[in-house]
């Protein structure tokens, strides 16, 4: 395994973020194996700060990740990266970078409002309704 394979793997660099409903997933272009360089699959690296990717995930040899499937802090700010390695365990440079912030939650519910009939028995055949 030599720089064919490096430069082989330095080509990933397409990035996708799909977003719908908070789901975010990360797709990258496939690095051809050749008889020199047989990739095994791709880790993405991440972190909070650009070129600081403090946390690594092997996800295999697929070409995107749900980045649903990671404990992100809404409204922070993340950066991704990722790179191949081949199945003798060597490993090729980082893509470009790219960047992602996840929404805020959805607001919650603070309080809530019953309106109904103040005088209820089982025969009045009263009803509540609850709005949020």
């Amino acid at each position: 395994m030599g720089k064919n394979c490096f430069r082989l793997i330095f080509i990933i660099h397409t990035f996708l973020f799909v977003s719908s409903s908070f789901a975010a997933v990360l797709h990258w272009s496939p690095v051809e194996s050749t008889s020199e360089c047989i990739i095994a699959g791709y880790k993405v690296h991440y972190g909070t700060a650009s070129g600081q990717y403090t946390q690594e995930i092997d996800v295999g040899n697929v070409t995107a990740y749900d980045l649903d499937l990671l404990a992100l802090v809404p409204t922070q700010t993340y950066f991704f990266a990722v790179n191949a390695y081949s199945t003798t365990n060597q490993e090729g440079p980082l893509s470009a970078s790219v960047s992602y912030s996840l929404p805020s939650s959805s607001p919650s519910v603070t309080s809530l409002q019953i309106s109904g009939p103040t005088n209820v028995n089982e025969s009045s055949g009263a009803s509540y309704s609850c709005t949020a």
